[in-house]
């Protein structure tokens, strides 16, 4: 299933967009790296875009580009999932990986947890590891029944965005392919 999205950083984005006939929006703040939005850009979003029939999930990240996150930036990003949650935002996107270059599990599901009913997905963190646990990480998020996995790919302008629905790690490698408009 190809979801129409778009990752937008400001108000005037969120209208072009729905006037544009999106029904999913990714929201986050315009700094390099991307992190998560402000308290009043969330809530104005959520409301004019529920109002349009469209559906928000808001970036959680420390700015920092590798996505290794110490305990303190963790409770942050817990924090900021409670507050997203109090928003009315349909889901969150996360990240986090340890410094041998894995997956954070135990971060991820303390966000996970946090999140409590709204849909998580993971986020472009999956693009810092390398190939060979790219399988494992798609079967975990399977296993952690997130509902996407974002990843951008060789061009910075094309992302991907997949629905975590099958049942095996090779069927979840095969459908790693849908584009998401960045």
């Amino acid at each position: 299933m190809l979801i129409k999205n778009k990752v937008v950083t400001n108000f005037a984005a969120v209208t072009a967009a729905l006037n544009a006939g999106y029904t999913h929006l990714t929201i986050a703040s315009a700094t390099s790296p991307l992190t998560t939005p402000s308290h009043g850009f969330i809530a104005e979003t959520v409301r004019y875009a529920h109002e349009h029939g469209a559906a928000v999930d808001v970036l959680i990240a420390a700015p920092k580009p590798d996505y290794i996150y110490n305990d303190s930036e963790i409770k942050i990003m817990e924090a900021d999932v409670f507050t997203v949650q109090s928003l009315g935002a349909d889901g969150v996107i996360i990240n986090a990986l340890t410094d041998k270059g894995g997956l954070d599990s135990s971060s991820l599901v303390q966000l996970i947890a946090a999140a409590g009913g709204m849909q998580v997905s993971l986020g472009w963190s999956i693009d810092q590891l390398a190939p060979s646990q790219v399988t494992a990480a798609i079967k975990w998020a399977h296993d952690q029944q997130l509902d996407h996995i974002y990843s951008t790919q060789h061009d910075f302008c094309d992302s991907l965005v997949v629905p975590v629905v099958a049942s095996d790690a090779a069927d979840l490698s095969d459908q790693y392919r849908f584009i998401l408009e960045l």
